[in-house]
C-alpha cells in the first residue's frame, strides 16, 4: 500500500469499549470518541484524513461519524498552514460520514491561504474539497450503500416490476411534499427509456425521480393520468430514487408503483435453432446447482433459443455442456434481459471455475462474447441474468415481463496452425512481373511437424495479408501445371542465429521494485529475454545478444499501474543498441513499449528470402496463374518496387486451419535487348521455359515475353496436345537464333523430343508454337 507522508501524522486504533473511553485512546489524544451503538469490532481498512489548514487553522475542526455509533474520530483546532494527517482503522461494511467545520464560515480555501482536505480509504481518494462555508460533509465513505440520515429508503427493488404499498401511517420522512411518503431505491439494469407510474392508485399522488435520495432532479409529476402521476426518462443503467408523495398533506392510501421499459426489444429465434426445452419459471438444466447435476447437451455450432428469469432473490441458470476438441471456445448471447454468459471448467467434479472472457448482452444486443483458448476437454457455457462485470441479477425479470427470451450461439474454432511458405522456392528475391502471363511458383513447406500430404488442396487460397483485393486458388491444369508433392523448399526462419549486436536494458526501480517486469520480443519470433520483479531502488543492467538485421520490441510493465517514476521514487529505464541510447522513460501507467529496435525495422513489408531448395521433406508445390493473381489481388494498383505480403490459408483433411505467409516485390516487365516473345496458334497453351529470366519468370500461358542476358541458352517445351488442338511444329524468325531442328508448318508425325527446342539468345526474336485443330489431322 502506498501512502503520502505528512507533517503531523498519527495512527488511531478504534477505541470504544462499551461506550467508555479507554486509556489507550486518551494516550493518543483523541478529542471525541464513539458513544453507544455497535462499534466496528473487526477493522479491515484504513481511513485517512488529510487537511492542509489555511492562515487561520484555529478555525478548523473535523469529525468522522460511524452511522448508528457516533463520532469515532475528531480533531482541531489546528496550527495555521500545517498539513495534518490522521488515520483510523475502520470496517469496510460500516457507514461513515466525514464533516469539516470552519468557525468563521469561509472554509479553508482560497481567500486566506490555499487549504484543502482529502479523505482516503485504503489509499484511494474518496472525497476532497476546501472551498465551503461553515461546514461540508462526505457521506458513505466506504461505499457500503448506506444513505444519509434523514433520507431513508423504505424499499429497494429491481426494475422492471410493479410494487404495491400504502402510505397511510408512513410518516413525512422526505421534505419534497408535506405528506406521508414512501421512498424506493430502484435498480435499473440497462439503458433505455423507462417509465415510472402510479396510474390506478387510490389517492392523488405526487411522484419524484432523482439521482439521490430526496431529489426530483430527473423529473417530478402530479396529474399525468387523472390524479395520478407518471414520469418517462431516458436513463443509463444504475440506481435511482423514486419518492411517492401526496398532493395534500392529509392524503394517503393504496398505490401501485409500476417501473417499466418502453418498447421492449424483440429477440428473433433463427430458423433451425434448437429449443432450450425449459419453460420459463422452471429450472431443468441447472447444472451443478441441481442434484444430481443436469445439463443441456450441445455441440460446436449449435444455436439455442431459451428463456431466463429473476424474481424474489432467485434467478434461472442454464448450463450447456460441450465436448471441445481444443482451441477457441466462444459463446454469443443475445438477450432481452441484462444477461451474462461464462465458460466454466471443473465440471467433472462440479467445482466450476470461470475461464476466459465474460460475455454479456442487454436490450437484444450482444455486448461481449464469452471466449477462451482451451485444451481439448468438457466445458460448460453458463447463461443467467446478470451484468457485464459478472454480478448476478436476482429480481426484476419475472416470467411474462416481456424480457425473458435469449438466443445462444456456441462456436468452437480449432487453433490455426502456423506453417511456412516459400514463394519462388530456390530463388531470392521474390520478384513478380505483372505482365509475365506466366505462373507464380509457391511452396507450402513441409516440416517434421507439418505433413503437406494431410492438406486439403481444394481449401487453399492465396490473398494479400493487408486485405486488399480478393483471393485466388492455385492453378490446377491441364492446360498448364497443377499442384504436386515434391521436395523443392526449406523453411525460412527469421530467428537470430548469428548475433552481432547487443541490446542493453538498464532499469532503476522505484520504491516498489516488485511491481516491475519487462520483456524483449524479436518480431516474427517471440519473447527472447525478460526480467523482474526486482528489489526496490536498485539499478538493473542486462545485456542481450541480438542480430543487427532483425527487429525487436522492448516493453516494461508495472503491475500497480503507476510506472516507476515519479510518485514513489525516481525510477527510469534506458535501452541501448550497441551502446547508443535508443529510448528511455519512467512515467507511464501499466506498461510502455519501445518498438522497432535493431537494423531490420526500416520497412514493415520487407521481403526476406533465401535461395535454399529442398531439405529432404515433401512440400506442396503450387502454381498460381499470374494474370489471375493480378486481377484477384488488385496488384495493378501498386507501383514497381512495392513489397506485398501474401498469406496462404487452408485446412488439413481433419478440418484444422493453417496459414503461412511470404512476400513478393513488384518489378516492371523486362525490356532488355535479349527479349523473347512467345506466341501460339492455340489460345492459352502453357509453354515450359527454363531457365528463369531476368525477372525470375519461367514458363507461361501464351502470349508472353521473357528477357534474358545475351548468350543465354533457353529451353522451351510445348505440350503434345491442348484441348481440341495437337502440336505440329515451331515457327520463328531467325534473328539471333542458332540452328536447331524444327518441323515447319504442316509437318506431321512429330516425336516427343520434337516438342523441345534450345535457343541461344543473341537478339530480340519471336517464336510461335504451331497447333492444328485435332479434327483436321489425319
Amino acid at each position: 500500500m502506498k501512502r503520502k507522508l505528512g507533517i503531523w501524522k498519527r495512527k488511531l486504533q478504534f477505541c470504544t469499549q462499551g461506550g467508555r473511553l479507554i486509556a489507550a485512546c486518551a494516550a493518543l489524544g483523541l478529542t471525541t470518541l464513539a458513544q453507544g451503538g455497535d462499534p466496528c469490532n473487526d477493522p479491515d481498512v484504513v481511513l485517512t484524513v488529510e487537511i492542509l489548514t489555511d492562515d487561520f487553522g484555529g478555525e478548523t475542526t473535523f469529525e468522522v461519524v460511524e452511522l448508528g455509533v457516533g463520532v469515532i474520530l475528531s480533531g482541531g483546532p489546528f496550527p495555521s498552514n500545517t498539513l495534518i494527517i490522521e488515520e483510523i482503522d475502520i470496517c469496510s461494511d460500516s457507514c461513515y460520514e466525514f464533516t469539516i467545520f470552519d468557525s468563521f464560515g469561509d472554509g479553508i480555501c482560497c481567500g486566506f491561504g490555499i487549504g484543502f482536505y482529502n479523505i482516503f480509504v485504503d489509499g484511494f481518494l474518496v472525497c476532497s474539497g476546501g472551498e465551503f462555508g461553515s461546514e461540508e460533509s462526505c457521506f458513505d465513505l466506504t461505499d457500503s450503500g448506506c444513505e444519509p440520515p434523514g433520507c431513508p429508503t423504505d424499499f429497494e427493488v429491481n426494475a422492471p416490476g410493479a410494487f404495491k404499498g400504502n402510505t397511510c401511517g408512513a410518516g413525512n420522512d422526505i421534505d419534497l411534499r408535506p405528506s406521508a411518503d414512501h421512498s424506493y431505491l430502484v435498480n435499473v439494469p440497462n439503458d433505455g427509456l423507462w417509465t415510472f407510474s402510479t396510474c390506478g392508485s387510490a389517492f392523488d399522488t405526487y411522484l419524484f425521480v432523482g439521482t439521490e435520495c430526496g431529489l426530483g432532479d430527473i423529473g417530478s409529476n402530479d396529474d399525468s393520468c387523472g390524479l395520478q402521476s407518471e414520469i418517462v426518462a431516458n436513463l443509463t443503467a444504475g440506481t435511482y430514487w423514486v419518492t411517492i408523495e401526496a398532493f395534500g398533506s392529509s392524503q394517503c392510501g393504496d398505490y401501485i408503483l409500476t417501473v417499466s421499459k418502453e418498447v421492449p426489444c424483440d429477440v428473433e429465434c433463427p430458423a433451425g435453432a434448437l429449443d432450450e426445452g425449459e419453460a420459463c419459471g422452471s429450472d431443468t438444466n441447472g447444472g451443478c446447482n441441481s442434484v444430481p447435476p443436469v445439463y443441456t447437451n450441445a455441440v460446436c455450432g449449435d444455436v439455442f433459443c431459451g428463456t431466463s428469469w429473476a424474481e424474489g432473490g432467485t434467478r434461472d441458470t442454464d448450463w450447456y455442456i460441450v465436448e471441445h476438441g481444443g482451441g477457441i471456445l466462444s459463446a454469443t448471447l443475445t438477450s432481452q434481459f441484462s444477461g451474462v454468459c461464462f465458460i466454466l471448467d471443473g465440471i467433472s467434479t462440479c467445482s466450476p471455475v470461470v475461464v476466459g472472457d465474460i460475455g454479456c448482452s442487454d436490450d437484444c444486443e450482444n455486448i461481449a462474447n464469452a471466449s477462451a483458448d482451451l485444451p481439448a476437454g468438457t466445458y460448460v457455457v453458463f447463461v443467467a441474468p446478470g451484468i457485464c462485470t459478472g454480478g448476478g441479477i436476482f429480481d426484476g425479470i419475472p416470467c411474462g415481463s416481456g424480457d425473458n427470451d435469449y438466443v445462444l450461439e456456441i462456436n468452437c474454432n480449432l487453433p490455426v496452425v502456423d506453417a511456412f511458405l516459400d514463394i519462388k522456392p530456390g530463388s531470392c528475391p521474390n520478384s513478380f512481373n505483372r505482365k509475365s502471363n506466366g505462373v507464380l511458383p509457391v511452396a507450402l513447406v513441409g516440416t517434421p511437424d507439418f505433413d503437406v500430404t494431410d492438406v486439403d488442396i481444394s481449401s487453399i487460397l492465396l490473398a494479400r495479408t493487408d486485405g486488399g483485393g480478393g483471393s485466388i486458388a492455385p492453378h490446377e491444369g491441364p492446360p498448364g501445371p497443377h499442384s504436386v508433392f515434391e521436395d523443392v523448399a526449406t523453411p525460412f526462419s527469421t530467428a537470430c542465429l548469428n548475433p552481432d549486436a547487443t541490446i542493453t536494458v538498464e532499469i532503476l526501480t522505484d520504491d516498489f521494485g516488485g511491481e516491475t517486469t519487462w520483456e524483449l520480443v524479436e518480431q516474427g519470433v517471440g519473447v527472447i529475454a525478460s526480467g523482474g520483479p526486482y528489489p526496490n531502488n536498485t539499478l538493473i543492467t542486462v545485456d542481450v545478444d541480438i542480430c543487427s538485421i532483425s527487429c525487436y520490441d522492448f516493453t516494461i510493465f508495472d503491475s500497480f499501474g503507476d510506472g516507476i517514476c515519479c510518485g514513489f521514487g525516481i525510477g527510469f529505464y534506458n535501452i541501448f543498441v550497441d551502446g547508443i541510447l535508443a529510448c528511455s522513460g519512467g512515467e507511464f501507467g501499466s506498461e510502455e513499449t519501445c518498438p522497432n529496435l535493431g537494423g531490420g525495422c526500416e520497412g514493415e513489408e520487407q521481403c526476406d528470402c533465401h535461395e535454399l531448395e529442398g531439405d529432404g521433406i515433401l512440400d506442396l508445390s503450387m502454381k498460381f496463374k499470374s494474370a489471375d493473381l493480378v486481377d484477384a489481388l488488385e496488384l495493378d494498383d501498386l507501383k514497381a518496387g512495392d513489397f506485398v505480403s501474401l498469406t496462404l490459408t487452408g485446412n488439413l483433411l481433419d478440418g484444422t486451419p493453417f496459414e503461412a505467409a511470404d512476400c513478393i516485390q513488384i518489378v516492371p516487365p523486362g525490356e532488355l535487348p535479349g527479349l523473347m516473345a512467345m506466341e501460339s496458334t492455340a489460345p492459352g497453351v502453357f509453354i515450359d521455359v527454363t531457365p528463369l529470366d531476368e525477372t525470375l519468370d519461367g514458363g507461361g500461358f501464351v502470349d508472353f515475353k521473357r528477357t534474358y542476358t545475351l548468350g543465354t541458352i533457353v529451353t522451351l517445351t510445348a505440350p503434345q496436345t491442348h484441348p481440341g488442338w495437337v502440336f505440329v511444329g515451331w515457327d520463328f524468325d531467325e534473328g539471333g537464333l542458332s540452328s536447331f531442328t524444327v518441323t515447319r508448318q504442316g509437318g506431321f508425325g512429330l516425336q516427343p523430343d520434337d516438342r523441345t527446342i534450345e535457343i541461344i539468345v543473341l537478339d530480340e526474336f519471336s517464336l510461335k508454337a504451331i497447333y492444328r485443330p485435332s479434327m483436321f489431322l489425319p
